[in-house]
């Protein structure tokens, strides 16, 4: 059977502190989002879409389910960004 809750993107892959949006299309609210790992993203909804944010580096799968029983699935990776001054005093060697 199809489920009629559909995600997109359904895999995403953020820095830590990035925040991305998951668009829920198929069915109605309310949608309840549970985690494999909540310490390594956040995901929040206050509408539609989710706000996923990146807490530390890691793998996760969101779960967001409607009121009907549909679910669907979200892999998130989140990792460390290399960028800004402190990356650049690192390799200055100016710690």
């Amino acid at each position: 059977m199809v489920s009629a809750l559909h995600v997109e993107p359904d895999n995403l892959k953020l820095g830590v502190k990035e925040t991305a949006s998951v668009q829920i299309d198929g069915t109605e609210p309310p949608y309840i989002i549970t985690s494999s790992s909540p310490e390594i993203a956040l995901a929040t909804i206050n509408e539609n879409p989710i706000s996923v944010t990146g807490s530390k580096v890691g793998n996760v799968v969101l779960t967001i389910t409607d009121n009907a029983g549909n679910h669907a699935t979200v892999t998130v990776q989140v990792v460390n960004r290399v960028g800004g001054l402190p990356a650049l005093l690192l390799l200055l060697g100016e710690e």
